[in-house]
C-alpha cells in the first residue's frame, strides 16, 4: 500500500467518527459513571469508553493481566497468562473458545510479576517470573496443562540504595535453546542466563539499567532497558530503585532508551544501541527486532543482522500535532504489518511495515537511530482496559492480548460516611482474542478508538494556528500555548479511599 493510500485510509476513519456514526456512544461524557453502560460498552475512571474487539476470556476478579504468551503446539490450542500480586496462579486457556482450563500455582511461590512468561520452542516447559526472585519452570503435558518442575532462585541485588531490598524483580524471560533460559533481573541491572537442566542461574551479565524483556535469535539475547545507558559522572541522574538514571533536569524523566546484545555462550554485552524512551516489548521477525517505545509512542526496527535501527515509526495519536500519551508497551508482527498495544489508548495501533527501505533515509532518530516514519499506521483495534502484552497465534490467525485492567473495577465496596463507589484495585482483568481484522473492519475497529479516547472531541485543538497571540491572560486558557494566571499547579496524591472519596470530597 502506497503512502497516500495509507493516509487516506486513516482519514475515512477519522472522518467516520466525525461523522457521528460512533459519536452517538460519547453522549452525556460529563455526566455518565462509570463501570458497565447500556450499550455494552464499560467506562473507566478517566472518563475512557472501552469497546473490546474480539472474545474476551474471564480471569477472574479482581487480577491484573500482565503478559501472555502462546504455546508453540498449535493442536492444544492453549495460551498461558501471568497474573501480577500475590497468590497469583498461571491461568491457561483455550485460544479457541476462550475457556479457563487450568490456575497453575508453582509449589514455592505464587506470587506474579509485572512482566515475563515464555514457552520454549517446542512447547515442553513454560518459563515466568515470579516477584519473590524467582523463575518458576513448568513441565507443558501434550494437553497444555502444567506441572511442577523447577523454582530457580535468583539473588537479591546488592544494591544499597534498592528501593525494596532484598528484591530482584525479575522480569521478561526467553528460551535460547532447549536448556538456556533467560531473564531481565529489573533492579539488578542485570540478564540473567539459566541453566534449565539443572535449574541454576549460571552467571549474570550486566546491561543497561532497568531491564524490562528478553529475546533471542541464534547466538544472541536482545534486552530493552527502560532506564536507558548507564550514567556518568557528568550526566545529570534521578535515582530509581537505587540506580542513577540520567533524566531531564526539568522533569527527571529518562533522556536514554537502549537495547543491550548479549554474546550468550561468551556471557558478555557485545553492543549498545540506543532506540526509543523506555523500551519494553519486543518481538523478532525474521532478520528484525522490533522494540515497543512506552515514552516515545513509538517501535524502533533493528535488523539484527547489522545490529542498527534502521527505521522508527510513530504509533500514537491522531491528534493533530502528535499529541503524546499512547504509552507503546508490546508489539506481535503478523502477514506484514505490526500490532502495537497502546496502554493508554486502550487500543492497538496497526502498523503498515512494507515501506521499510523508504524509512532508514532519514535525518536521524532517537538516540542515533534512523529517521522518524509517521506515515504507517493504518488504523486502531479497540482493546479492554491498558493492554500491556500481546502475541500473535498463527494457527488460529489471530492476537492475544493481555489487558492489565481488563474492563475496570467492577463489585460496589458498599457505602461508608455517605460515599459510595468502586474500589480502584478491584481490576478485572481479562486477555483478548481478536480475529485479524480485514481492512472494513479495520476502518470501524478505527472510529471506534477514536471516539473513545475522545480525539474527535470539538474541545481539542491542538497547534500553533490555534493559537491566539493577543488572547490576555485567564486561569484557564481556550487554547493550549495562550498565557494563564495560574503559575503552578499542586496534585496531592494520597493512595487511600479515606483520603481520596470521603475527606477530599
Amino acid at each position: 500500500m502506497n503512502p497516500n493510500r495509507r493516509n487516506n485510509y486513516l482519514a475515512a476513519s477519522i472522518a467516520l467518527a466525525l461523522g457521528g456514526t460512533t459519536l452517538a456512544l460519547a453522549h452525556d461524557q460529563n455526566t455518565r459513571t462509570v463501570g458497565p453502560q447500556s450499550d455494552g460498552s464499560y467506562i473507566v475512571s478517566d472518563n475512557q469508553r472501552i469497546t473490546p474487539a474480539g472474545k474476551l476470556v474471564d480471569l477472574g476478579s479482581p487480577v491484573r493481566a500482565k503478559a501472555v504468551a502462546v504455546n508453540p503446539k498449535y493442536q492444544t490450542k492453549t495460551g498461558a497468562v501471568m497474573l501480577m500480586g500475590s497468590s497469583e496462579p498461571i491461568i491457561i486457556f483455550n485460544t479457541a473458545t476462550g475457556e479457563v482450563l487450568q490456575r497453575y500455582t508453582p509449589p514455592i511461590d505464587s506470587s506474579g510479576s509485572f512482566t515475563g512468561i515464555a514457552y520454549s520452542a517446542d512447547g515442553s516447559k513454560l518459563l515466568f517470573s515470579q516477584d519473590s526472585n524467582f523463575v518458576s519452570v513448568a513441565k507443558v503435558d501434550d494437553k497444555g496443562y502444567l506441572t511442577p518442575a523447577q523454582s530457580i532462585s535468583i539473588p537479591a541485588p546488592n544494591n544499597p540504595n534498592l528501593y525494596s531490598p532484598g528484591l530482584a524483580n525479575p522480569g521478561g524471560v526467553a528460551v535460547a535453546d532447549g536448556s538456556i533460559g533467560l531473564v531481565a533481573i529489573n533492579a539488578a541491572n542485570t540478564l540473567g542466563i539459566l541453566d534449565l537442566a539443572t535449574g541454576k542461574l549460571k552467571s549474570q551479565v550486566n546491561v543497561g539499567n532497568a531491564p524490562n524483556h528478553v529475546v533471542a535469535k541464534g547466538k544472541f539475547a536482545y534486552v530493552s532497558n527502560e532506564g536507558g545507558r548507564p550514567a556518568t559522572s557528568s550526566d545529570f541522574t534521578n535515582l530509581s530503585d537505587g540506580t542513577p538514571i540520567v533524566v531531564d533536569s526539568v522533569n527527571a524523566s529518562a533522556t536514554t532508551g537502549t537495547v543491550s546484545v548479549i554474546d550468550i555462550a561468551a556471557g558478555r554485552l557485545v553492543k549498545t544501541i540506543g532506540v526509543g524512551l523506555h523500551p519494553a516489548g519486543m518481538t523478532i521477525d525474521g532478520s528484525m527486532l522490533y522494540v515497543a517505545n512506552s515514552y516515545d509512542d513509538s517501535i524502533s526496527v533493528i535488523d539484527t543482522e547489522s545490529q542498527k535501527v534502521v527505521r522508527t515509526i510513530k504509533v500514537g495519536t491522531t491528534i493533530k500535532g502528535g499529541a503524546f500519551g499512547a504509552g507503546a508497551n508490546d508489539i506481535a508482527i503478523a502477514d506484514g504489518k505490526a500490532y502495537v498495544t497502546l496502554g493508554q489508548s486502550n487500543a492497538i495501533a496497526v502498523v503498515d511495515l512494507s515501506q521499510g527501505e523508504r524509512a532508514g533515509k532519514g535525518n536521524g532518530g532517537p538516540n542515533g537511530g534512523s529517521g522518524e516514519d509517521d506515515e504507517a499506521v493504518l488504523g486502531y483495534i479497540p482493546t479492554a482496559y491498558f493492554p500491556t502484552g500481546i502475541v500473535y497465534d498463527r494457527a488460529l490467525h489471530e492476537l492475544v492480548v493481555a489487558d492489565d485492567k481488563g474492563v475496570g473495577t467492577q463489585g460496589s465496596i458498599g457505602s461508608a460516611e455517605g460515599v459510595s463507589g468502586y474500589n480502584t484495585h478491584h481490576d478485572t482483568g481479562v486477555v483478548n482474542l481478536i480475529p485479524l481484522p480485514s481492512a472494513e473492519d479495520l476502518r470501524e475497529f478505527t472510529a471506534q478508538v477514536i471516539s473513545n479516547n475522545h480525539w474527535d472531541s470539538k474541545h481539542i485543538h491542538v497547534g500553533n494556528e490555534h493559537i491566539d497571540p493577543n488572547a490576555a491572560p485567564v486561569a484557564i486558557p481556550v487554547h493550549i500555548g495562550e498565557p494563564s494566571l495560574i503559575k503552578h499547579v499542586f496534585l496531592i496524591i494520597k493512595e487511600n479511599r479515606t483520603y481520596d472519596q470521603m475527606l477530599g470530597d
